[in-house]
């Protein structure tokens, strides 16, 4: 990503590095495609400031620095304001534009006086062009300084732009892990148990958010394994680009599986929990309670332990979100899918009366589909979402609803199969 900034050895500065001495580098750099100078905040600059945002982000995203005179380069300084100039941005932004351009911005502090500075404000690429402002798209043009109109065939561009991000993400949201099939002998045949795929994909460019070295996954790896300890994830393995963490080492002479999360160097991360039972004893047990409350007549049928598959599924996303709380990672920066295999005619067995009773009431809940994949959620059309949340979301909203279980009802029940099942663990 460019950057007009650089350290001594001349290595680009991402925003976060930048202080106040380094504007002394903008006396080289030029007003043009990537860069654009205001010297005042006035009235006339903040009506322009969406027009200059969406450019920069319908094409290969720029800086914004105000408090720099556009013609000699001098340091002008604008007031520091009372509240955030990030926030002054953002409603300048959601008053006038559509869908909102990524940026992040910062105020640096003048040393000799701390009342004014100038403001430097970083717009990425955009992810979901064409931005409009104003009702009009705008591009940048060479070295032009104001941002321009753009004709049919750029607006084209910008919608191929688009659709090649949704590609991206539909191209990551799919198991690259290897599970060997999750079956067992049936008699009849052998069954293939459901495997659960949670996808999050950080969509943000920003530099801070990714991982560029050995010695970062490493890092990485000593972090996650300090968060990750008592958990269920004990054993960590590198790959190419990622981190992969499992619930126990396998044994790559047999087929065994087990639980599984990979995260990789933009802090992405892929979640496959095989779903079964942890014995057959368990499992005959559910089937006779089913049979000997006449909802089944077979006992040939996929059944899972909805209290361990719950509990795995639930487990791991928590695991995530205290990772990305950890490492500050915006919630808004990323986007979540959620996909079952194999899940065609899966019962999802509770123990306890509430399972039983609606049951007996809307009929018994299992999942009708062979494989399904939600839409892909941009968690930053959620307002007041936090990580632990979408988390929570997840398990309940979409985990469980994929076996018919309405989100209202399955609280309590998954309360009360927890402590059927393990009446020691206290407080669940």
């Amino acid at each position: 990503m460019y950057s007009p900034f650089s350290d001594k050895k001349g290595n680009s500065l991402d925003i976060t590095k930048i202080r106040f001495a380094h504007l002394e580098q903008l006396k080289e750099v030029d007003e043009g495609y990537k860069v654009e100078y205001k010297s005042s905040f006035d009235k006339a600059v903040k009506d322009k400031i969406p027009a200059i945002i969406t450019s920069f982000a319908n094409s290969e995203g720029g800086w914004l620095i105000i408090g720099i005179d556009d013609n000699s380069h001098d340091i002008t300084c604008i007031p520091k304001l009372r509240s955030d100039y990030s926030q002054t941005i953002s409603q300048l932004l959601k008053a006038k534009t559509s869908p909102i351009p990524s940026f992040d911005s910062k105020f640096l502090p003048n040393p000799k006086n701390s009342k004014e500075g100038v403001l430097v404000v970083e717009v990425y690429e955009g992810r979901f062009s064409p931005y409009i402002a104003n009702g009009t798209v705008y591009i940048r043009n060479g070295s032009s300084k104001e941002p321009i109109k753009s004709e049919r065939s750029t607006i084209d561009y910008l919608y191929q732009k688009s659709q090649g991000f949704q590609d991206m993400l539909n191209g990551f949201c799919k198991r690259d892990i290897y599970f060997p099939n999750n079956t067992i002998s049936m008699g009849i045949g052998r069954i293939t148990y459901p495997i659960c795929n949670i996808y999050y994909k950080n969509i943000n460019q920003h530099p801070k958010y990714k991982l560029e070295s050995y010695d970062d996954f490493n890092s990485l790896k000593e972090n996650i394994t300090s968060i990750f300890e008592g958990t269920i994830f004990s054993n960590v393995q590198h790959t190419f680009n990622s981190l992969v963490f499992r619930h126990r080492p396998l044994d790559p002479s047999v087929p065994s599986i087990t639980p599984t999360m990979e995260i990789f160097y933009d802090f992405s991360a892929k979640i496959h929990v095989p779903m079964g039972f942890s014995s057959d004893d368990e499992r005959i047990a559910a089937i006779n309670i089913l049979k000997n409350n006449g909802f089944i007549s077979r006992e040939d049928i996929k059944i899972c332990s909805g209290v361990d598959s719950f509990n795995c599924v639930f487990g791991t996303l928590k695991n995530l979100a205290t990772i990305y709380d950890y490492y500050k990672v915006p919630v808004s920066d990323v986007a979540v899918c959620f996909e079952m295999e194999n899940s065609d005619n899966t019962v999802l067995f509770f123990d306890g009366s509430i399972f039983l009773n609606q049951a007996t009431k809307n009929g018994l809940f299992y999942c009708s589909r062979i494989q399904s994949k939600s839409r892909i959620i941009f968690l930053k059309d959620y307002k007041d979402l936090d990580h632990q949340s979408v988390a929570s979301s997840l398990a309940y909203d979409f985990f469980l609803a994929e076996f018919g279980f309405a989100s209202n009802d399955t609280s309590e029940m998954v309360l009360q199969a927890a402590k059927e099942k393990y009446p020691d663990i206290g407080d669940y």
